[in-house]
């Protein structure tokens, strides 16, 4: 049976890419994607939540004196833990989260648009002179690219899908739509802003969109953090089930199989290794 026929009459449960891989194009395929998908999405959960507790430190209160240099990875320690256990607890808890993270997301960006028209315009430049990356055009994509890589979050939530076989192929381009519309909109909404310069706008940090934001840092801060909560929640319920499926295939102990095979349910010592595996990536 062709490839193409094993797609169009297949049945998607919990494994996302990985399951769609391994029964279009055979087990040694999938393999090859599902082993190393699990354990890029394990390493990513500890990345975010550095990121999360390194932008946590900003509330340091200045009283305080320095802050201790064990605290940022405490604090990681803990957000792993957290997040780990809502998702564990409940996939719906976590896939709840999602909307008032969407929300503060979007007052972020609405944030910065509003106050780039306060702040006033200027004509945008048009040709492209790469002043402020002199390694040209692919030094400037490497900014773009992570944003063609969130939009298989939903992919990996294919057993908990009514339909996949509907909500997969729609959700996977209205991701990948959206993410390339806010990834175009937002730089041009700061080259032609007035308040702040190209040597600026290629500066780290994000100082610029503080300072162009309407309301300052408030608005700022609760987008960043839910967009760091987001991509944390997205990997730690896809990563767990990419290890259920290739169990439920034989390509992994039976340890980690859910009791019923193909089901959406998340098997715990799943979600074990998985937290295991993140604290044992945890570089003090």
């Amino acid at each position: 049976m062709s490839a193409s026929a094993i797609s169009t009459n297949m049945h998607v449960v919990v494994g996302g890419e990985y399951f769609m891989i391994a029964h279009s194009l055979g087990l040694e395929f999938g393999g090859a994607i599902g082993i190393p998908l699990y354990l890029c999405r394990t390493l990513s959960i500890t990345f975010y939540s550095f990121g999360l507790a390194e932008s946590l430190a900003v509330l340091w209160p200045s009283a305080w004196g320095v802050i201790p240099p064990y605290t940022i990875q405490l604090a990681t320690a803990g957000i792993i833990i957290v997040i780990t256990y809502l998702s564990g607890k409940s996939a719906q808890i976590a896939l709840k989260l999602q909307i008032p993270i969407m929300i503060a997301v979007g007052l972020s960006l609405l944030a910065l648009f509003a106050g780039v028209l306060m702040k006033g315009l200027r004509a945008p430049e048009m040709a492209a002179t790469y002043r402020t990356a002199p390694e040209g055009f692919w030094y400037v994509f490497a900014v773009f690219f992570p944003a063609a890589t969130g939009f298989t979050a939903g992919i990996g939530m294919s057993g908990d899908l009514k339909d996949p076989s509907r909500s997969i192929p729609r959700g996977t381009l209205l991701a990948v739509m959206t993410g390339a519309l806010v990834y175009l909109v937002v730089p041009v909404f700061l080259s032609v802003s007035k308040a702040v310069s190209p040597q600026q706008l290629a500066s780290s940090g994000n100082n610029v969109w503080m300072t162009l934001s309407l309301f300052g840092p408030l608005f700022v801060f609760a987008g960043m953090w839910g967009a760091i909560l987001s991509s944390a929640f997205g990997s730690v319920l896809a990563g767990p089930r990419v290890l259920q499926a290739l169990s439920n295939d034989g390509l992994a102990h039976n340890f980690f199989r859910s009791s019923r095979r193909g089901g959406s349910r998340q098997s715990r010592p799943g979600y074990q290794v998985y937290l295991l595996l993140r604290l044992l990536c945890w570089e003090p």
